[in-house]
């Protein structure tokens, strides 16, 4: 379990959204992918090629640019996952997630999800789907974080250890039931 964040000063807001009677059982955000890593080597060389591109006046400009402005679009993204926050309690999921600069909480009761899906998975991480018992509604919105659509159901984004998340989602599914 990870529970630095319930020790964390700066989350404490979080900490706020527990009932006097939860129990944490696990806590998270999304983790970095292979995909962002590289992206962030990616970025650091790019960044070297246009400073050294002030220094060489002799390069085209458009052939930095481009690279520039993907580079800045992971970053972007990176920093964004790198706020999102989850946490897992004997009763419901509680979302810390951001919107126009701004912290939001969003809640789901274990005992409105009808069903939990594991989608991109691969060795080290995945998404976490959660299926709503009232599939019209959607209670609030989540977003691919390496493609940045939005999600058909809620997500848990990036998942470090996802089949033992999912398993503990699906252990307070069963007491709820």
């Amino acid at each position: 379990m990870q529970n630095e964040i319930l020790d964390d000063i700066f989350n404490d807001e979080l900490r706020n959204q527990l009932e006097p009677n939860e129990k944490v059982v696990w806590d998270g955000k999304p983790s970095l992918t292979l995909f962002t890593k590289w992206s962030n080597v990616l970025g650091a060389i790019i960044i070297t090629l246009f400073i050294l591109n002030i220094y060489i006046k002799s390069w085209n400009f458009s052939a930095i640019v481009y690279p520039i402005i993907i580079s800045l679009i992971t970053f972007w993204r990176l920093y964004q996952s790198r706020k999102i926050r989850y946490l897992i309690t004997d009763q419901r999921i509680i979302f810390q997630l951001w919107k126009n600069r701004k912290k939001q909480f969003h809640i789901i009761h274990l005992d409105q999800i009808k069903k939990v899906l594991i989608t991109d998975q691969d060795t080290t991480n995945g998404t976490i789907l959660l299926q709503m018992k009232n599939g019209k509604v959607k209670p609030f919105r989540t977003h691919d974080l390496n493609k940045n659509n939005e999600r058909p159901h809620v997500s848990l984004e990036m998942i470090e250890n996802v089949a033992e998340v999912v398993e503990y989602i699906e252990i307070g599914l069963q007491k709820k039931m």
